[in-house]
């Protein structure tokens, strides 16, 4: 399936999906999101049960967070 086939696919699933958003994912990023939904529209019930997968897909490098805490004391 195709990276436009596939969006249009999600976009039927979950209608609050925007092409613009959905176009920063690669393929592989976008048929593990489309298989989730997939699933999720399947059969639920006690059997029906999801597993997040590795790598997990991100549209931008994460972000350094940086500890912040008080000021240093100024010598006396």
């Amino acid at each position: 399936m195709t990276k436009p086939e596939m969006i249009a696919r999600i976009q039927e699933l979950n209608r609050s999906a925007d092409a613009g958003f959905l176009t920063r994912f690669n393929e592989p990023a976008l048929a593990a999101y489309l298989g989730r939904l997939d699933r999720l529209h399947g059969r639920r019930g006690p059997a029906s049960v999801w597993v997040r997968r590795q790598p997990r897909y991100q549209t931008s490098p994460p972000r350094r967070v940086t500890a912040v805490g008080p000021a240093p004391r100024a010598a006396a």
